[in-house]
């Protein structure tokens, strides 16, 4: 606490060198908890998630739609945005939400119906769940995966090359910009 960690001062380095933009007093720094950009920080728990009032909102908001026989598309629409907002911290969460989203198959006004009914349920049952951990260990490999309608791929990486270890730990790594663009060479 009340420093910068080794980590932050590097990637601050590297932002100097290639001239990004960095706000110092919009950096929150040395504080346990803390709400930014719509994520909820806890570092005693060490969690982020949405804000809870975000939550409690979303809830009712919920509720009052399980309330409702026929809802607008765009009142279905509108919760399930917040919806994914609040399990984006826990992305399998969003492996419920099937039926909902071909509510109403794009009329204005839909039946909510108990297939509907039980995933939004569901999803208020599992709010509590949608947080991220953030003092889960790192697994040594990185995966990717992509599905869609017709099929899906899935990618591992098992490590890193020396030379990639080299490019991160140089905060003049000119592999980082975008392609076309050149590297500073001086200040």
């Amino acid at each position: 606490l009340g420093r910068v960690s080794e980590f932050q001062e590097r990637q601050r380095e590297a932002y100097a060198f290639h001239g990004i933009a960095f706000s110092e007093n919009k950096a929150v720094i040395s504080q346990l908890q803390t709400t930014r950009m719509g994520a909820s920080i806890d570092g005693d728990e060490g969690r982020i998630s949405a804000p809870f009032d975000f939550i409690a909102i979303c809830i009712f908001f919920a509720l009052w739609i399980l309330s409702k026989a026929f809802a607008r598309l765009n009142t279905m629409l509108m919760l399930l945005g917040r919806v994914v907002r609040i399990f984006e911290y826990r992305k399998p969460l969003l492996g419920i939400l099937n039926h909902s989203w071909k509510f109403s198959r794009g009329q204005a006004w839909g039946y909510v119906n108990a297939q509907v009914q039980a995933e939004l349920l569901t999803a208020i049952c599992l709010m509590p769940l949608a947080f991220t951990n953030l003092r889960s260990p790192v697994h040594p490999h990185t995966t990717c995966s992509d599905a869609s309608m017709e099929g899906g791929g899935a990618c591992i990486s098992h490590g890193i090359s020396p030379e990639g270890v080299d490019a991160l730990l140089r905060p003049n790594a000119s592999s980082f910009l975008p392609q076309g663009s050149e590297a500073k060479t001086s200040k």
